[in-house]
């Protein structure tokens, strides 16, 4: 480097170097400025001082996920593929996954980060409405959180999808995933197509499909207040359409603090883990 220095001295000036040396040092001082400022993302205890959550899980719900995960799969050697359908921040089920997942695992997050409730719904609250408007945010601090894992840890691959699952999920193929995650929109449309996507993907001879939000369990009295609200988000403590959709799909479902999931086992779902 000094030798270097030395023969530029030498053939165009100092003063010439000089000038070199002075372009040199700002461009890595205005590059180093430009990555930081792109990097920043809000803090979280910003959020939380209007009461917004940016981790909607609770530590009760994080303790049966993390069961539920260390009874299907005991394997800590084997690879695994999660499917996550809606990441939101990534502060929550996201977390859980990636300290979860083996070595050499993939886990895959698909969100639109778009608006979250339908023009139909008449749920107009300030809170719904600062999360229509928060997408952006939340996919910067998802993509952040990435970057810094990547950096610092890297045992495994995430891949970050943005866009409705309706169109993102019809691309995956057949037998695909371990695990598939659903806790996107709540409404009972996506939340159906969510599950039969899921159904087409997951692997066949054995995995979960699992989700979030339903609050108040599947009963007979639930299921006809569901219908005459499936344009609801939520609707009396519950909702509508989870509970609508996986009563649809599911004989029955294991839930527990409003996580429901079931097993796939040889092409067979059912809500007793016996393999």
């Amino acid at each position: 480097m000094i030798q270097r220095s030395i023969k530029h001295i030498k053939r165009y000036g100092f003063f010439h170097f000089l000038i070199n040396a002075i372009n040199f040092i700002f461009s890595i001082v205005l590059f180093t400025i430009i990555r930081k400022i792109s990097s920043i993302s809000a803090p979280l205890f910003l959020y939380n001082l209007l009461n917004f959550r940016v981790n909607l899980m609770s530590d009760a719900r994080k303790d049966i996920m993390s069961r539920v995960c260390e009874g299907a799969f005991k394997d800590k050697d084997k690879s695994l593929k999660f499917l996550e359908i809606g990441t939101w921040f990534g502060e929550g089920s996201t977390k859980l996954w990636i300290d979860f997942l083996p070595k050499k695992s993939q886990l895959y997050l698909v969100d639109s980060w778009g608006k979250y409730i339908s023009g139909k719904d008449n749920n107009d609250s300030l809170y719904y409405r600062m999360v229509d408007k928060i997408g952006f945010q939340a996919n910067h601090h998802v993509l952040k959180n990435i970057y810094e894992y990547e950096d610092q840890v890297n045992n495994i691959e995430i891949i970050l999808l943005r866009g409705k699952s309706s169109s993102v999920l019809k691309d995956f193929k057949k037998n695909l995933f371990d695990l598939v995650y659903i806790d996107g929109s709540h409404y009972y449309d996506v939340v159906n197509a969510d599950i039969l996507a899921a159904k087409n993907i997951v692997n066949t001879k054995f995995s979960v499909i699992c989700g979030d939000d339903l609050d108040r369990g599947i009963n007979p009295e639930l299921i006809e207040l569901a219908k005459e609200n499936l344009d609801t988000n939520f609707v009396s403590g519950f909702h509508p359409g989870v509970v609508i959709a996986l009563n649809e799909n599911f004989t029955k479902v294991n839930v527990e603090n409003g996580f429901w999931w079931v097993y796939c086992i040889d092409g067979k779902y059912t809500d007793t883990l016996e393999i």
